[in-house]
C-alpha cells in the first residue's frame, strides 16, 4: 500500500504528469494507493507556485482544465488513519482557528 502526503504538485515542470499518474494508479488499485490533500492542492497555492502556469502552459486554450484539477483537490482528504493508531496529516494544512480532529473527519 501506498500513501502520498499531499504536496503532489508545484514541485517542477512536470507537475501534471506527476499528478495525472497517481490519479491513474488511484483508479487502477484503489485499495492500495492513497492520497492526501496538501497545502499545493489549492488554487491561491497553485497560482503562486506555478502549477496553474504549467498547466496553462500545456492547454493554453483550456482554463476549465485547471478549474476541474482545484475541483479534484477539494474532493481529497486531508488526513488518513492507519489501523486506527497513526494519524497522517501534511503539515501544510492552513492555520484555522479552532480546528479540530471532528472537522477533518467532516472535511471542513
Amino acid at each position: 500500500m501506498y500513501l502520498f502526503n499531499g504536496d503532489i504538485v508545484d514541485k517542477g515542470p512536470r507537475s501534471l504528469e506527476c499528478l495525472l499518474l497517481l490519479l491513474a494508479y488511484k483508479l487502477a488499485y484503489p485499495y492500495y494507493v492513497f492520497i492526501n490533500r496538501g497545502n499545493h492542492e489549492s488554487s491561491l497555492i497553485n497560482a503562486r507556485h506555478g502549477f496553474q502556469q504549467e498547466v496553462m502552459h500545456k492547454y493554453p486554450e483550456d482554463f476549465f482544465l485547471f478549474e476541474f484539477i482545484g475541483d479534484i483537490f477539494k474532493w481529497m482528504p486531508v488526513a488518513h488513519l492507519i489501523n486506527n493508531k497513526i494519524f497522517v496529516v501534511h503539515g501544510g494544512l492552513p492555520n484555522i482557528s479552532g480546528l479540530t480532529l471532528g472537522d477533518i473527519r467532516d472535511k471542513r
